[in-house]
């Protein structure tokens, strides 16, 4: 597409794609392939370069920020000539290596096309400003076409998915990864504004809620008041995942959205939007609660009750009994037990391990997808090849994590036992995976760091985790005596929300009950991992019966600069997001593609 087709995107064109006079500069641009390279660099983990002389396996460059430094001779990676900068597919590049696609990324944040392919990835850089490439007549412009004829954007995968859905009657799923602040929520929302204006059922608007596109548009700003927070990194963080799965019915219109994890066009009624508002300030008043040792008791009382009867009168409690439940909890005998607090900071615990590992998951899928892409296209091509599952790569750190008397199996297993400890825990974790396992090493002590207590190899590298509070966090006990409370609350949702909890009395609930003698398990009994487990295994299966596209947001500076790319924090990203894995398997394989026309010209 020139100048004249990408009129079609109106004021966004220059924002998407290179003008024909850029691209002639480029094509006449005076290039020496043989001295124009890249150079690893201990701050800008690589600059460009150009080889002065070379003598035996060592060679001298001048690199970009004035300095002439030797390296050896595989140090050095070759630039693509000039016609490839900003290149819409990273793919393509006739060499492709981590400075190829670190500068590319980068040439093209400094011109604002912040969407990049590279093979199977949209890679989306966050602009921190607002860009106006997503307006109805871009919508309007990426209806329709193929992935191939329009610039990288997210409305180009939006489209090719929805496209293939109509086309191979096959669900799709739509992975947008990233850190915080990479623009994974912005992403998301674009995504479901594209479905929402292709698809839109035409259905009459309902007086008592808006249109079906419209609820689910509104339902993001409801999940954000909720869940959202402001972080260092992020003004708009989001502190949940999101599941979202919209349908469509045989027509390819909308025909109904979950959203896992405003309120009029949602279609709440107003006792239900006013017991939200009542609970939502009843769970602030609960922050504002103080309590004090009593004296010469091990006992806490309530320090002052004005915040408690506020949130007992919001949540329809007596205020007393609230304040009972809160400082005399009854304890589950032989299910209770108690360890003492401790306060260390700054190392990767039992949160970070279970996100490792939903990445570990993930990262697995994208390889097993990429696999078979490739071997179509070689089979395409007539290449013989001896086929590997990339897939497999991973199933080690994923097996030590997952499987029976894996690092998750022993935790669950250390729960039930009254008298087990961070100690005991670390112990039976050393006595079955130390030098069994090449993805379970013992770290590395750090004077002045915090202590670690192992580490794991995962595909990203290897991260140290410290396991203090793991059992506590991983039981996620409620005191079920203020849970009782809740379920007689005489606000309806509240007592709702608790109704299905199955507490002491379900755990001990007599054999003559229709359960005919056998024990139900209470939900107190599942813990925090095992529940990790079981929907991360959902989610798998759901990938697994669709076909997917791949998103990987990434987060420029930690200033919010607009403009601004922090080299070394984008090639931490561009590695543990699986870009560069991707890259890795392409090099297995051929990286350096070529079309025929180009081929013959040379």
């Amino acid at each position: 597409m020139g100048d004249a087709e990408m009129s079609v995107f109106g004021e966004a064109a220059s924002f998407l794609r290179k003008s024909d006079k850029e691209r002639l500069e480029a094509q006449t641009k005076l290039f020496d392939m043989k001295k124009e390279c890249f150079v690893p660099d201990p701050v800008e983990e690589f600059v460009k370069a150009s080889v002065v002389s070379r003598e035996g396996d060592k060679v001298t460059v001048d690199t970009a920020n004035g300095k002439t430094v030797t390296f050896k001779e595989d140090q050095i990676m070759q630039q693509n000539p000039p016609k490839f900068d900003k290149i819409e597919d990273m793919a393509m590049l006739t060499f492709l290596h981590e400075p190829a696609v670190l500068f590319n990324l980068k040439e093209r944040y400094a011109a604002w096309m912040i969407y990049t392919y590279s093979g199977l990835f949209c890679v989306t850089v966050n602009p921190y400003k607002w860009l106006p490439v997503y307006d109805k007549q871009v919508v309007t412009a990426y209806r329709g076409k193929k992935r191939s004829e329009a610039p990288p954007h997210i409305f180009s995968i939006s489209d090719n998915a929805y496209q293939y859905m109509l086309a191979d009657r096959e669900n799709q799923s739509i992975l947008i990864t990233g850190e915080s602040g990479a623009g994974k929520t912005v992403n998301t929302k674009r995504v479901i504004q594209y479905f929402a204006s292709i698809a839109a059922s035409g259905a009459k608007k309902d007086q008592s809620k808006g249109t079906l596109e419209d609820q689910i548009i509104q339902a993001n700003p409801a999940l954000e008041a909720f869940g959202n927070a402001k972080t260092i990194r992020n003004d708009n963080s989001s502190r949940f995942g999101k599941f979202i799965r919209i349908h469509f019915d045989t027509r390819g219109k909308l025909a109904s959205a979950d959203i896992e994890t405003s309120f009029d066009v949602l279609g709440f009624t107003v006792e239900e939007k006013n017991s939200i508002y009542k609970l939502t300030g009843a769970i602030m008043h609960y922050g504002n609660m103080k309590f004090k040792q009593k004296q010469r008791e091990e006992q806490a009382e309530a320090d002052g009750t004005e915040d408690c009867d506020k949130s007992a009168y919001l949540m329809g409690l007596n205020s007393a009994d609230l304040i009972k439940g809160l400082c005399h909890p009854r304890v589950k005998v032989g299910n209770e037990w108690v360890t003492k607090g401790q306060n260390v900071q700054q190392f990767n615990t039992f949160e970070q391990l279970c996100i490792n590992f939903t990445n570990e998951k993930l990262q697995q899928f994208f390889n097993h997808h990429m696999f078979v892409l490739e071997q179509e296209e070689y089979k395409k091509e007539g290449i013989e090849w001896t086929f590997i599952d990339f897939g497999m790569d991973l199933q080690a750190c994923i097996d030590l994590i997952e499987k029976p008397m894996g690092i998750m199996s022993i935790l669950e297993e250390e729960c039930m036992f009254p008298k087990a400890s961070d100690a005991t825990f670390k112990a039976k974790l050393y006595d079955n995976h130390l030098g069994k396992s090449n993805n379970f090493q013992k770290p590395r002590v750090v004077k002045g760091k915090p202590e670690a207590h192992f580490s794991l190899v995962h595909y990203a590298g290897t991260v140290d985790y410290n396991i203090c509070n793991w059992l506590v966090k991983n039981k996620d006990p409620l005191n079920e005596t203020v849970v009782g409370l809740y379920q007689k609350s005489t606000v309806k949702l509240l007592s709702m929300l608790f109704a299905n909890y199955a507490g002491a009395e379900s755990d001990s609930g007599g054999k003559g009950k229709s359960g005919g003698g056998a024990k139900k398990k209470g939900s107190s009994f599942q813990t925090v991992s095992a529940l990790h487990r079981e929907n991360l295994n959902k989610l798998m299966t759901n990938l697994r019966s669709t076909h997917p596209h791949f998103v990987r947001c990434l987060i420029p500076n930690e200033t919010k600069t607009p403009g601004a790319m922090d080299n070394p924090l984008v090639m931490h990203q561009l590695r543990c997001n699986g870009v560069l894995e991707g890259i890795r398997i392409c090099r297995k394989g051929f990286p350096n593609r070529i079309l025929y026309g180009d081929f013959k010209q040379r």
